[in-house]
């Protein structure tokens, strides 16, 4: 009713939640893909998200690789991280669009928005290393002093980036938890 009435993205996200759950059923499916679009012609980034991974994989929509690009790289430019790390999954494992730089650049963006794939990340670098410490290099604005030819000083470089990335999210959720505890916890 709510939907019908103002098409709330809440209220559409939610409903596309359970039709989402619902899955074993084809009509599911496309009342899923057709709550969620509602969501995104709104704007709402979780919708465009939703509707990225659906065009993705011919989930209730009709496979379209192009769409499912276009979709969440507007998620991701309004910050969403778990787009960002799709179009990660999408440039790394797509044949069609296969480009392990983008893939990189949008997996490290997910990483800094808060998605916690630090091993994988270390791991996708450490098996494209040579395509992808230019990219690396370049992003991280290094000292003059760094041998860009030395993988294994670049490897420690990397490692140290995404370390780095680790510790800073440890510490907001450190931050979180912080007030999860009992209040008589922080007087003792």
């Amino acid at each position: 009713m709510v939907v019908k009435a103002n098409k709330s993205t809440r209220a559409c996200n939610t409903m596309a939640e359970f039709m989402h759950a619902q899955n074993k059923l084809e009509n599911y499916k496309e009342e899923a893909a057709k709550y969620y679009s509602t969501s995104a012609e709104q704007g709402c980034i979780i919708g465009t998200h939703w509707m990225g991974v659906f065009y993705q994989e011919g989930f209730g929509v009709a496979r379209n690789l192009n769409k499912s690009i276009e979709l969440l790289k507007k998620a991701a430019r309004a910050g969403n991280g778990q787009s960002a790390f799709q179009l990660f999954l999408i440039y790394s494992k797509e044949d069609e669009v296969k480009d392990n730089k983008i893939a990189y650049k949008y997996l490290a963006k997910a990483v800094e928005n808060g998605v916690t794939y630090f091993e994988q990340m270390n791991s996708f670098f450490k098996d494209n290393q040579d395509e992808l410490a230019p990219v690396f290099v370049a992003s991280r604005n290094l000292p003059s002093t760094v041998d860009v030819n030395n993988k294994k000083e670049i490897e420690n470089l990397h490692d140290a980036y995404v370390n780095e990335l680790q510790m800073t999210f440890n510490s907001a959720l450190s931050k979180d938890r912080l007030y999860l505890r009992p209040a008589g916890f922080l007087t003792d």
